[in-house]
């Protein structure tokens, strides 16, 4: 008898703690979206833009569209790369004017794809000399480790997690971490489509937000055009 009121009382302090946890934490579903362009170009360098849409809020409103563009140079080939972006986003509730640079090392082992991608960013709403409280730039530090495993018929599969490292507004601490498994397919030649799952929780707050976030990308990889032979008279 004693043993089975202890583990009723048991049970009941775990259900109230996982309540109580559920209470604490925000879930959201969200969708994410958009376009994708990338091109080589001549001694190492390489360009790119692209276009997101994401809805939160269970997918019921637009968080904001967010274009970048990047331009890249290849320090060792297939190893070594340095990328400089800058993005705006555009939402309902602020805009914002994000600049990075990444360095992004590569490793390749048979079908298996191995990539570290380091990056210090730092996020505007507006640009003066002196910022409202709460409104101040962000800095960021955010370093994604990918691991990539190729199939057959140009499918690929791929799995990633990167933490989110704050150094700014007096706080020096992971803030959130970031999760995503997805799956690749070049459908034709240079294009292709990219669907993946994400999951991303805030760390360090009392009341986390974690979020559920299905993409779905497509990707244009523009080659270089070849010159035509001049015809001989």
């Amino acid at each position: 008898m004693f043993a089975k009121r202890k583990f009723l009382s048991v049970a009941l302090f775990a259900f109230c703690l996982t309540a109580l946890r559920a209470q604490e934490e925000v879930q959201d579903v969200q969708l994410w979206t958009g376009v994708q362009i990338s091109k080589d170009l001549p001694k190492r360098f390489s360009i790119g833009a692209q276009y997101q849409l994401r809805l939160d809020n269970d997918v019921s409103q637009v968080k904001g569209s967010y274009f970048s563009a990047n331009i890249g140079y290849t320090i060792l080939k297939k190893y070594l790369s340095v990328e400089l972006e800058y993005r705006y986003v555009a939402s309902p509730d602020k805009d914002r004017h994000r600049f990075g640079i990444d360095l992004i090392g590569k490793y390749k082992w048979k079908k298996v794809a191995f990539t570290n991608r380091l990056s210090y960013q730092r996020e505007h709403e507006y640009f003066n000399s002196r910022y409202e409280r709460g409104h101040e730039p962000t800095n960021y530090i955010r370093n994604r480790f990918k691991v990539r495993y190729d199939l057959p018929k140009r499918f690929e599969v791929y799995a990633s997690i990167e933490p989110f490292v704050k150094i700014s507004n007096k706080f020096r601490n992971v803030d959130r971490v970031r999760t995503v498994a997805g799956a690749g397919w070049e459908f034709v030649k240079n294009h292709h489509f990219d669907l993946f799952y994400l999951y991303q929780i805030d760390v360090n707050v009392r009341r986390p937000k974690m979020g559920h976030g299905i993409g779905l990308m497509y990707g244009w990889d523009i080659p270089r055009f070849k010159k035509k032979k001049a015809k001989k008279s």
